[in-house]
Order: structure tokens, then C-alpha cells, then sequence
């Protein structure tokens, strides 16, 4: 499976991709919290997130065309450091 950042919202635990979403503003809302992420409804669920809390996630291509991965779509990847 391909492997692309994203950011688990964190009551759900949906993975959204930052470049194929329309869930994640990337406009600053403020210096401590720059990106926003709003969770799909039913959650509906709104995160406060940097850069450095983004993952790596092997994901299928379908789900990452999608915009997000369902829990059962998604392996968090280690990278090397």
C-alpha cells in the first residue's frame, strides 16, 4: 500500500490526507494552533494540529482519493530517522 501524511481525528480515529481533503484548513487560525482539522458528520469533531503531529499511513489509493481512511483502511508507518 502506498504511504501518505495525514491526521487522525482523534475521537473517531478517521485518517484525513492533508492534500486530498477539504477537511483541514491550512490557514492560520492562530501561532499556537495553525491547521484545523473538522471531522466528517457524525463525528463532526474539530482538531487543532501542527505539522508535527502528522503520520505516515499505508493506505489503499482508493481511500487516499477519498480524502480520509476508516480505522479499518489505515496502518500507521514508521519512518526512519
Amino acid at each position: 500500500m502506498p504511504v501518505h501524511m495525514g491526521i487522525m481525528c482523534e475521537k473517531c480515529r478517521r485518517v484525513y490526507f492533508v492534500a486530498r481533503t477539504e477537511r483541514i484548513d491550512l490557514s492560520p487560525s492562530s501561532l499556537s494552533s495553525p491547521y484545523r482539522l473538522t471531522c466528517i458528520v457524525p463525528c463532526s469533531t474539530v482538531r487543532f494540529f501542527h505539522r508535527n503531529d502528522m503520520q505516515a499511513y499505508a493506505v489503499p489509493m482508493h481511500a487516499y482519493h477519498r480524502g480520509y481512511a476508516n480505522r479499518d483502511e489505515y496502518e500507521p508507518v514508521r519512518l526512519a530517522s
